[in-house]
């Protein structure tokens, strides 16, 4: 695999997590 592909996709994963994670705190 891409490195640079791996790194992009491991960061919108956590950046999602974090939005979710953050969007259940308000909720």
């Amino acid at each position: 695999m891409n490195l640079h592909f791996k790194y992009y996709f491991q960061n919108t994963i956590e950046t999602y997590s974090g939005r979710l994670a953050a969007t259940m705190t308000l909720k």
